[in-house]
């Protein structure tokens, strides 16, 4: 397999996942790997555990393991419909999912206030 032809540059795993104590090292790389197609395929992933194991040079059981592990822990959503399973990642990374956490509603509209700044004004300029 020439994985280089077809992989992306760099992975993303939300910082939820990346320090979850509870996940093994190949747990949070199969998380990259699925939250990976999941953007490709508007946010799911219908990978199988051997694609993903050749993927990340380990074997089926240990993605299986993996695919467990972080349904357990609530990051991924995992249904089976006819003879496919999809993969739904549930947590995601972007300015979308920041509201409600860290960056509430507040902090996004001022990072409309920021933008509009540097089309050159502002909502907040006194006009004289």
């Amino acid at each position: 397999m020439d994985k280089e032809k077809y992989l992306p540059d760099f992975v993303l795993v939300p910082g939820i996942v990346f320090f979850d104590e509870e996940l093994q090292p190949l747990d949070k790389e199969v998380y990259a790997i699925v939250y990976w197609l999941s953007k490709l395929n508007l946010r799911k992933a219908i990978p199988s555990n051997s694609f993903l194991a050749k993927v990340l040079n380990c074997n089926e059981q240990s993605v299986s393991n993996s695919l467990s592990r972080l349904e357990k822990r609530g990051h991924i959503k995992r249904i089976f419909y006819k003879d496919k399973r999809i993969i739904y990642p549930t947590r995601f990374v972007g300015f979308e999912d920041m509201k409600g956490s860290l960056f509430d509603e507040g902090f996004i509209k001022q990072l409309g206030g920021v933008h509009q700044m540097m089309k050159g004004g502002s909502s907040n300029d006194e006009h004289i």
